[in-house]
This record gives structure tokens, C-alpha cells and sequence, in this order.
């Protein structure tokens, strides 16, 4: 470790750092003071006293940076962000061009260039309502056995799907041994569980049958124009399409605006129209498909998913070089490239698709994936592979994931033992929180964390000269991962 604090290792050691001193544990310095600049500056930048030096957690706003990362000057040509919703999105990350063209290379909308990526409305209208009886009829069926984890466990079935039938509602095999799974750990009968299955699959065939059958019955309507009706009540925006209704806080609904208009500046297509009409359709489509999967319209569950502090973003930002968010949606995304689920809905808001379909070659990202056992697992296998390919054309690649810590987890201990590994930092349960995972929906945006967090962070050799990982930097991660209350009182 050198003087100047930084952390980055070599010869396949693993440095753990936490609040709390543990054998083998090596501490980070907690900061000591902590002061804001005085009323009469317009900044807002909290500064951080660690020993001798100070660490700082930037505002967007601030141009100065941690370490030196190139940042291209706005374009005028797109729009920026009104100052309503700047708390829940970042205008300040502005990609060259080269980095934009690079990023969409390697993304799945680049490989799907020549395919038209949107989505129906009214099927999309189908589908949640198909999804939302399911959960119904699923609650009914395993909350005797489960109590109000059901809730959870529904969200954990859709996360299964491969996207083959459906984007949503997974295959017959992976709900079957899912449920099996999951039911045995409950201690739940294997008579009880082989009901629960018999009941379910039935079900989950006709709704499958259901959204391919309403599939075919829109593709001639929406030849014509979809009319969405749109009511703003206060703080939310309710979008309507015959007897579907789902509802958006207003802040978020200008987020979506803004990264359509945003996303047309990028690409003039017949599909990417700027008009009102459009973004409602496209909207209320997205809209749908993510109340779908966080368990429909019957309940909104969205427990696997939390979003990171705006101001954790800032410092991966500019001290790490951080660009693009691997796990997000158009509705919890910081800056306006990311990787999510659904690249048919997704696309118009500046989705790169999938993870899972994204290959860099370059670059440093933040990875914040589901919280399961299995979507860790893959993510952890996919950067494995992206650095070994960088490490062999000698890029400079970078990834910080960030995990539940579950030591004694296959999944976790398959991540902290990867050859790649070149730092883990723990933080402590009670010194950080998080944004709900579903915070476009509830009125409740903080969540507290549940338990112990990891920030692993992943580096090809390049990568680690690069993008190095000093005190000072993990300094300022700390204190922009504490509670969101917590940082309101300076």
C-alpha cells in the first residue's frame, strides 16, 4: 500500500475494508468532521476531514474532480435537463462522441440497429393485466406456506425468465424447479408443493396463451395512432388506455420526457418522434412492462432492487470515471446511458439494452445487479469474460459492483474470490441507505439498508493504472453511501 493511499493490488490478494476492525480486515479511515461551505457560497459540496487530507463528495453541479476524467463540454444541439428533476438524473455527464458511438457498438440496440425496438402499448396493457392475476391467483396459493415473503418470492419467479416466451413470465421448467426450491427450504410438504405447482403451471400456460393471442389481435391496431390519456393529480401522472391505468410520479414522468427528447437528439428515426403522442405511448408502454415485473398491478414489490444515492453516483463519477449504469431503468437511471431489461421498451429512453448483451472492451462502470443469488453469479461471470478480453488487447477496463455482503454465499464468494478482484469495501449496516427500488411509484423514496454492503470493484490490469482506488476516493464513498436523512443535516 503506498503513501498516497492507494488500494489497487496485485498477485491475487484480496484487501476487505470495513468500519469495524476484524482480523484480516484492513480499515479505512471513518471521517472525523464533516462541514459544508458557508451559506454565502453556492456550492453545496460536502467536504470530508480524514486525517491530513480531505476527501470530497461533489455536487453535480461541480466541475472539479477526484481524479482527472476527461468530460466533454454540453452539446448544444441536446437538451438539458429542467431544474425540477435534476435531484433524480445527472445532466452534467456529457459523452463525446466517440464514447457514445463505442457504447452503442457494444450494446444489444447497437447489434438490433436495423430491428425496430418499440413496443406496443395495448399489448403491453395485456400483458400487465396478465401478470397481475397471476400474482393474485400466487398469493392465494403460497401465502398460507410463506406469509408476506409471498410478495418477494413473486417478484424472485419473474426475475427467472430467459426472455425466450415471454419478457416477463418465465418458462414452465424454471417456475417448477424454482418453486420447488424455495418451498423445500420453507419446509413446505412435497404434497402441498406438488398442489401449489399443479395449480400455478395451468394458470401460467393460459396467460402465456393470453399475451400471444392479444399479440396478434394488436399488431393491426396499432397500425393507427395509440391515443393515451394522460391526468396529473398533484405529485403524480396517471396514463390511461382504455381500462389500464398505471400511475408515475411527476418528477419521474419529466424524467422520461427528458431522456425521449434526449434520445431523439441522438437519433431521427420515423420511431423516435418527438411529439407528444409518441413519448405517451412509448411512456405508458414502459410503464406497463415495469409494474408487470415488480409483481403488477396487484402488488408493487420491487424488495430486490435498491438504487444508489445521487451523490454515491457523483464520486464513482468523478473519481472513478464511471459512465454507465449496467443494472437501471429509464426510471431509476442517473445519467442517460445504462444497461436494462427490456430493450423493446427501453430503447427510446437511451437504454443500452441488456447487460448481459453489452461487450466493452474499455472504459469503468457501476454495477448495481438484482439482489440474487443466480443474477450474481451471471454478472460476475459476463465481467469476468469482458476482462479477460480486455486484459488481452491491453484496455483499460473497470467495474464496481455493488452486492448485499453475504459472506458464506456461493455467489458472494465466488465474486470476492475472482482473480480480477483488486479491492472490497464493506459498509457497515447503519452507515448507509439507499433509494427504493421501485422509487417512481411510492411516496417513500429512502429505504435503510438490511444489511452489510459490498463494493467490489473489478479491474483488468490497464484498468487498475487507470482508474486507481485511493483513500481518499473510498473516503468520499463512504460518506456519500450514508443515510439520506444523515446527509440532510449538513
Amino acid at each position: 500500500m503506498s503513501d498516497k493511499g492507494d488500494l489497487s493490488i496485485s498477485s491475487g490478494k484480496k484487501l476487505y475494508a470495513c468500519g469495524n476492525k476484524r482480523p484480516g480486515i484492513v480499515t479505512t479511515s471513518v471521517p472525523k468532521c464533516i462541514r459544508k461551505r458557508p451559506r454565502s457560497s453556492t456550492s453545496s459540496t460536502l467536504h470530508v476531514s480524514v486525517g491530513r487530507s480531505d476527501a470530497t463528495v461533489l455536487n453535480p453541479s461541480d466541475r472539479s474532480k477526484v481524479i482527472s476524467v476527461n468530460r466533454p463540454e454540453a452539446n448544444a444541439e441536446h437538451p438539458t435537463a429542467p431544474t425540477r428533476i435534476r435531484r433524480i438524473i445527472d445532466d452534467s455527464l456529457h459523452l463525446s462522441a466517440w464514447r457514445e458511438e463505442d457504447l452503442l457498438l457494444s450494446s444489444g440496440v447497437g447489434k438490433l440497429a436495423r430491428v425496430k425496438l418499440s413496443a406496443s402499448p395495448a399489448l403491453e396493457a395485456k400483458r400487465l393485466w396478465a401478470v397481475s392475476r397471476l400474482c393474485r391467483n400466487f398469493e392465494k396459493a403460497v401465502s398460507i406456506h410463506l406469509g408476506s415473503c409471498w410478495a418477494n418470492t413473486f417478484e424472485e419467479i419473474l426475475l427467472c425468465h430467459d426472455g425466450v416466451d415471454d419478457p416477463i413470465i418465465p418458462g414452465d421448467e424454471r417456475i417448477v424447479s424454482f418453486l420447488h426450491s424455495r418451498l423445500h427450504a420453507k419446509k413446505v410438504s412435497s404434497l402441498a408443493v406438488e398442489k401449489i405447482v399443479g395449480t400455478l403451471i395451468p394458470l401460467v400456460r393460459r396467460m402465456r396463451e393470453y399475451i400471444n393471442q392479444s399479440c396478434e389481435q394488436v399488431q393491426e391496431s396499432d397500425i393507427l395512432p395509440t391515443k393515451i390519456v394522460v391526468k396529473k393529480h398533484g405529485s403524480r401522472v396517471k396514463l390511461s388506455l382504455n381500462d389500464t391505468t398505471v400511475e408515475v410520479n411527476a418528477e419521474h414522468y419529466e424524467k422520461l420526457r427528458h431522456l425521449f427528447k434526449l434520445q431523439t437528439s441522438y437519433v431521427q428515426s420515423d420511431c423516435h418522434n418527438d411529439d407528444d403522442n409518441n413519448f405517451e405511448s412509448a411512456a405508458f408502454a414502459l410503464l406497463c412492462r415495469y409494474t408487470a415485473a415488480q409483481g403488477g398491478t396487484f402488488n408493487t414489490v420491487a424488495g430486490h432492487h435498491a438504487a444508489l444515492h445521487g451523490a454515491v453516483f457523483d464520486v464513482l463519477r468523478d473519481g472513478m470515471g464511471v459512465d454507465v449504469e449496467c443494472f437501471a431503468s429509464p426510471l431509476n437511471c442517473r445519467w442517460h446511458r445504462y444497461c436494462s431489461p427490456f430493450v423493446d421498451t427501453d430503447a427510446t429512453f437511451g437504454s443500452l439494452g441488456s447487460f448481459f448483451d453489452f461487450t466493452p472492451s474499455e472504459g469503468s462502470f457501476e454495477c448495481n445487479p438484482p439482489f440474487d443469488e443466480e443474477y450474481i453469479f451471471r454478472t460476475v461471470k459476463h465481467i469476468t469474460a469482458l476482462i479477460k478480453a480486455a486484459e488481452r488487447a491491453s484496455k483499460a477496463l473497470s467495474f464496481v459492483i455493488i452486492t448485499p455482503h453475504w459472506p458464506g454465499k456461493t455467489s458472494w464468494e465466488n465474486m470476492a474470490g475472482c482473480p480480477h478482484v483488486t479491492h472490497v469495501e464493506i459498509i457497515p449496516l447503519r452507515e448507509h441507505g439507499f433509494l427504493e427500488g421501485a422509487q417512481h411509484a411510492k411516496q417513500t423514496q429512502y429505504r435503510i439498508a438490511s444489511c452489510d454492503t459490498s463494493v467490489v470493484f473489478l479491474q483488468s490490469k490497464s484498468g487498475r493504472k487507470k482508474y486507481p482506488i485511493t483513500q481518499m476516493f473510498l473516503s468520499a464513498l463512504r460518506l456519500a453511501f450514508r443515510p439520506h436523512q444523515e446527509l440532510n443535516q449538513f
